[in-house]
């Protein structure tokens, strides 16, 4: 729990209010006859507070105050107002009540002539004047009147003669009340009330986005994150009271202002709200009392009507039920949507939720029962009537509960919801205890959470076929896939296995020892033969089986170099009907891959489309692997910007769907890019996070891991290390029948390692060995890095010359960051041969495009590199946007978008330290104090 913050309240967004009020008291003070002024607005948008802010003024300029306030209980006291004014202006000497209270004048209850006065209204009103004057004398006064749209109808008469009389008094006024939509008694007198006041009549509106966040910043003592000030701008529609308690409750629950916890502030239920609700439903008519209650139930914006037949109240009372809502603050003012019914809508999201707190357990379940039957016999949609159905404890007894839970699922599915509507199947299976109709609930769960939760999949799975006499083929195999994406390879070919024992086709078996032959592959290891270790790929029948025997041929073809598998990977990755999650993501996954390291022109074009895709769905465990491939191919093109940002998020996705198999190429991915920028530590770290969990699924494609280890091990110096992990790496990626640099580049990184190791002979035929198959594929990459690596290790006997091949290859190649290395190395060997001209040239073009990849160890040895040719190298602008490097223009936009200094750290794999140098570097070079700048700075 957090420490409560200090109840005081700071006005924001009220400086021209804040300045009338003031000026009214200042006024007053030098002699002067300020005109009235009245505040209007909604509950809770700070019209008490600003009478507050009248007073403490008036006390430091000598003023005295006469305050007041109506309250609903008064609206039948005749007088109520002029009560509590004679009271408060003659507290001098004279009479008083047992309490110690002046008995002020006997006030009579005044009659009503033909104009709404009473005949001796005005004699009593000009009485009650006469003696506030002779006990404040000289003195000025200033009356303060709060909540007048609940005053009577003789005090609001007793202020429309005070108010042509306040200059004679030496007097000032300042009064609040509600807008028109919450005044629903005495209307024709406040009207003419706001009719005297004229153009001193201030409106007050709610908060902007700006005055929230300064208002969060009041109450948690530091800057809220953008997301997490929208969130409490929308649930608290700008009304500063509802936002400040709400805020409060935050700090009292340990919850920080950061983008991560909107969601959990959208839960929170401030108990003072909760009272003050209480309060005024215990003040309202118990028909308007529970329609209140009945339209928290249903949820925001449900029609009157439906409203109303849930607390059994008639179409006719209704209407007055809301109006004294909206004049107790609980309702707002809502029109007919279109030409739709008219909607219950509360003053805010919170005035609603505090409402549903004061139900008790029992009445929420009774309520939420109740809103089903309604909802269903009005054939309200599916997925409204199952919302209620959740909060329900089973079985509902509800007609035809278990076909409306199932079209709620379809509906959630249709909006890209897969987990809501997984909540709706698994209400299914507390409905019934038919088996038939529980495998069929169960097997559908499983397909739908292998979009958010391969686990939870895995277990569904394993339910239906528990469920299934005799445990059905079919589901063995969809649990055999849902393994294998879980990355518990074994276990994912043994169900397949199982599968095939009971298939009762002969094409159903061929596509089973198919599939086992190809995650047997994936293993690195062999099939048995009674399992498909030289099982034929089965004919072109079978849809969903076709496509995903594509993705993995071609990733087993390409692996050995074959460019017969861009043709295959094509067809790996064309739309299909089948839109299985599972089934997309074996299919295309590897083709994905495969069209990356073929340098396919359109291939990052192909995963923008199956991202857009995915979101619609809601397939994380989709869009996580399209994140890596993507980071993947951002990465190969020298854009290590972007590349981490997808990586991260394919991290982030991966541990929230429990992708284990995920972890095998999100982690080395993001570790090789974290390389590149000279992030060692953070690097090894994500290399760390990649490594199966103890006890977890076997490992998967270790190959990757392997040789991005090695590379670590060797820039940290622990060349034997490096050696033998880029060999382990060699080994693995030769089980998959890989050979393919372009995929894994053991041999030239274990050529480094023999190199530095003084066995440059061997280092040599490894590379040769690499050239030899990077021509083979035929993609510039492997091949550019391949060549360079060749001059290099030629040594003294080489020639400059010898990097112009790597040059030329990938001159004109997506590989902008090889090129880069290429270039400095070609610029280095000709410094070294005494031709500084052209080394300037290569090694000018390397340090930029190093610069706008942000890879700082080659951007530090290209720059080195040309002050040791003599040149003087550009430098980037001192100040500006310009000047900012990739990596401050990174972290500055995310900053500017709201994100806290540890939520950039957590989405770039950085330490705090650094986003919070890279956040002064940028201050500093765009010459504003702070975040709130940043934005405007950065367009």
């Amino acid at each position: 729990m957090g420490k409560p913050p200090e109840r005081r309240q700071q006005l924001r967004e009220r400086d021209t209010a804040l300045h009338a009020v003031t000026g009214v008291t200042e006024s007053l003070a030098r002699g002067g006859t300020p005109r009235p002024v009245l505040l209007e607005g909604r509950g809770g948008l700070g019209k008490t507070a600003l009478l507050d802010a009248a007073e403490v003024c008036a006390g430091q300029h000598g003023v005295r105050v006469i305050r007041v306030r109506s309250t609903i209980l008064e609206q039948g006291l005749p007088l109520g107002l002029v009560r509590q004014m004679t009271q408060q202006g003659l507290a001098g000497p004279g009479p008083r009540l047992a309490d110690g209270s002046p008995t002020g004048p006997a006030l009579p209850v005044p009659g009503r002539g033909a104009h709404g006065a009473g005949q001796d209204d005005y004699a009593l009103f000009h009485a009650v004047l006469s003696a506030v004057s002779r006990e404040t004398g000289a003195e000025p006064v200033l009356f303060l009147a709060d909540d007048l749209q609940w005053a009577d109808a003789a005090s609001l008469r007793f202020l429309l003669y005070l108010l042509p009389r306040l200059r004679p008094l030496r007097a000032g006024f300042i009064g609040a009340l509600r807008p028109d939509s919450e005044r629903h008694a005495n209307q024709g007198l406040l009207s003419m009330l706001v009719d005297d006041v004229g153009d001193t009549l201030l409106g007050l509106a709610p908060l902007t986005a700006h005055g929230i966040g300064q208002l969060a910043h009041d109450v948690f003592g530091k800057e809220a994150a953008g997301p997490f000030t929208e969130a409490l701008l929308r649930l608290s529609r700008g009304i500063p009271l509802l936002a400040r308690e709400l805020a409060v409750e935050a700090v009292l629950r340990g919850v920080d202002p950061v983008a991560g916890n909107t969601e959990t502030l959208a839960s929170l239920r401030p108990r003072s709200l909760a009272l003050r609700a209480r309060l005024w439903l215990d003040r309202v008519e118990e028909t308007s009392a529970r329609l209140a209650r009945s339209a928290a139930v249903l949820g925001e914006a449900t029609p009157l009507a439906v409203v109303a037949e849930h607390a059994r109240v008639t179409p006719w009372q209704a209407p007055s039920a809301y109006a004294e809502l909206q004049g107790a603050g609980l309702a707002d003012d809502a029109p007919p949507s279109g030409s739709g019914p008219r909607l219950f809508v509360f003053s805010s999201p919170l005035a609603g939720t505090s409402v549903e707190r004061t139900l008790t357990a029992d009445e929420l379940i009774t309520g939420h029962l109740r809103a089903a039957v309604v909802l269903s016999a009005r054939d309200a949609p599916p997925d409204q009537i199952a919302g209620h159905l959740l909060h329900v404890p089973a079985p509902a007894r509800l007609a035809g509960v278990y076909g409306i839970l199932h079209a709620a699922a379809d509906t959630a599915l249709r909006r890209g919801e897969p987990e809501r509507a997984c909540a709706y199947l698994a209400r299914c299976l507390e409905e019934t205890t038919d088996a038939a109709a529980r495998e069929e609930t169960l097997t559908r769960m499983g397909g739908l959470a292998l979009r958010f939760d391969v686990s939870r999949a895995v277990s569904y799975y394993r339910q239906a076929v528990a469920a299934s006499p005799g445990g059905r083929a079919p589901l063995l195999s969809a649990l055999s896939a849902a393994l294998w994406l879980r990355g518990d390879g074994d276990a994912a070919v043994a169900s397949a296995a199982e599968a095939l024992s009971r298939s009762e086709t002969a094409r159903d078996r061929s596509a089973l020892r198919y599939r086992i032959r190809m995650m047997s592959l994936g293993l690195g290891t062999s099939a048995s033969p009674s399992h498909g270790s030289t099982a034929p790929r089965p004919p072109r029948t079978d849809v969903a089986g076709e496509v995903s025997f594509d993705g993995f041929e071609a990733l087993t073809e390409a692996f050995a170099g074959q460019r017969s598998a861009v043709g295959k990977a094509r067809l790996g990755v064309r739309q299909t009907a089948h839109e299985e999650a599972h089934l997309r993501m074996h299919a295309k996954g590897p083709a994905w891959y495969v069209l990356l390291a073929a340098e396919v022109p359109d291939a990052m074009e192909i995963l923008d489309n199956e991202m857009r895709l995915a979101r619609r769905q809601g397939a994380l465990s989709v869009a996580a692997p399209v994140y890596a491939c993507r980071g993947l191919g951002h990465w190969w093109e020298g854009r290590l910007d972007r590349a981490a940002t997808d990586l991260a998020r394919a991290v982030h996705l991966t541990d929230r769907t429990h992708s284990a198999a995920g972890r095998a190429f999100a982690g080395p991915f993001l570790a090789g890019v974290l390389t590149e920028r000279g992030s060692l530590d953070r690097a090894r770290q994500v290399l760390d996070w990649s490594e199966p969990e103890e006890d977890g699924p076997g490992p998967v494609l270790t190959y990757l891991r392997d040789i991005t280890r090695a590379r670590l091990f060797r820039l940290c110096g622990r060349t034997a290390d490096a050696l033998h992990a880029a060999t382990e790496a060699g080994r693995a990626f030769y089980g998959f029948g890989g050979t393919n640099p372009a995929f894994c580049a053991w041999r030239s990184e274990a050529a480094r390692c023999h190199h530095l190791m003084g066995e440059t002979d061997t280092a040599r035929q490894l590379v040769s060995d690499e050239v030899t198959l990077a021509r083979r594929w035929g993609a510039a990459r492997p091949l550019g890095r391949a060549l360079r690596l060749a001059a290099l290790l030629r040594g003294p006997e080489g020639e400059p010359e010898d990097f112009g091949e790597s040059v030329e290859v990938l001159r004109d190649s997506p590989a902008r960051l090889e090129y880069a290395k290429s270039l400095a190395a070609y610029g280095s060997a000709l410094r070294r041969a005494g031709r500084t001209a052209a080394a300037r040239t290569n090694l000018t073009e390397a340090l930029d495009l190093a610069n706008a990849a942000d890879a700082v160890p080659l951007s530090d040895h290209a720059l080195a590199e040309l002050r040791l040719s003599g040149a003087r190298p550009r430098r980037r602008a001192a100040s500006g946007r310009d000047s900012l490097t990739p990596g401050e223009t990174r972290v500055a936009r995310m900053a500017a978008a709201g994100l806290s200094n540890s939520e950039i750290a957590r989405r770039l794999f950085v330490t705090g330290k650094t986003v919070e140098v890279h956040l002064g570097n940028v201050y500093r070079k765009l010459g504003i104090p702070g975040r709130h700048q940043l934005e405007q700075a950065l367009r």
